[in-house]
């Protein structure tokens, strides 16, 4: 789907945990335990633990959620910029 918006191709690497780590620590500079947060995340969507849909946005905003493709196509402008 981002490709299509983008315009351009985009890959999902799938790093494994430790490579994760080593690149969110090092390259990215996060916290550890900024990135031990970001990697269970990872982790708990890899392992398919997080594919519930919650009314959550709803009841917040007091309006329906925006799927992923309009998600992708509002924020296009901003991947854009940031290059290949």
């Amino acid at each position: 789907m981002l490709s299509t918006v983008l315009d351009r191709r985009v890959r999902y690497a799938r790093p494994g945990l430790p490579r994760y780590l080593r690149h969110a620590t090092r390259t990215l500079r996060m916290p550890h335990g900024m990135a031990a947060v970001t990697a269970a995340i990872y982790t708990t969507a890899r392992l398919g633990l997080a594919d519930g849909l919650s009314d959550d946005v709803q009841r917040v905003l007091d309006e329906p959620p925006a799927s992923f493709a309009e998600f992708a196509r509002r924020e296009q402008p901003l991947w854009s910029r940031r290059g290949g």
